[in-house]
């Protein structure tokens, strides 16, 4: 049962960390979609000072720009220039480290899977011996039946026993899910998907509380 707890312990350790990276990649995608917002702005105002300075000597030549405006053209070009560039380093780190964040994203995500294969494999033993336990000599009853049912003489050899017995096995399995997994229309529907499988396993954690050792 220790490790069964583990494994639970893990689990929601791992899936407490995914709503974490959730949080932490939607607070990076806004902080990213910010700069580009205002590199965007930047890019805009250095286009127009670029083509002021591109007609500074027109406009000197007839008297509306001095040098003094000239200089401060100047400066402001630059200065702009250096914020471009800077905004880009910094949209540049950001989205290194939004790649970060979605490669742990994805690491502590095949955790979670793997802790949930774990815990589901823990569980299934779990599950049988309380079916086991509540209902044991019906399935014993039901195997009997079922091998009466077939009046079939018993096989002499291994390889023959295997079958007759992996056969068995198999018509106990069919009979109890066709009672069990039947669904509104009558029909079969008893194999899950592996969505629908994990999110049951993990209803079954969340709700289970920790087992005795």
């Amino acid at each position: 049962m220790n490790d069964l707890n583990a494994n639970k312990r893990d689990y929601r350790e791992a899936k407490g960390n995914a709503e974490h990276y959730d949080e932490r990649l939607q607070e990076k995608r806004e902080e990213i979609a910010e700069l580009e917002a205002e590199l965007a702005g930047a890019n805009n105002d250095l286009l127009q000072l670029q083509g002021k300075i591109q007609s500074a000597n027109r406009e000197m030549a007839i008297g509306r720009l001095s040098a003094n405006q000239f200089m401060e053209l100047r400066r402001e070009f630059a200065e702009k220039e250096k914020q471009v560039t800077l905004l880009s380093e910094a949209i540049e780190a950001q989205k290194g480290a939004l790649a970060m964040i979605r490669d742990d994203h994805r690491t502590n995500t095949r955790e979670q899977h793997e802790f949930l294969k774990r815990s589901a494999k823990d569980l299934s033993d779990q599950l049988a011996d309380n079916v086991v336990a509540l209902a044991g000599d019906r399935i014993q009853d039901l195997a009997h039946a079922l091998v009466a049912s077939k009046g079939k003489s018993p096989a002499f050899t291994t390889p023959e026993r295997q079958r007759d017995r992996e056969a068995i096995y198999l018509a106990i399995g069919e009979a109890l899910c066709r009672r069990v997994f039947q669904n509104e229309t009558g029909s079969l529907d008893f194999v899950p998907d592996l969505l629908q499988a994990r999110q049951h396993i993990a209803k079954l954690i969340e709700q289970s509380q920790p087992l005795a050792s």
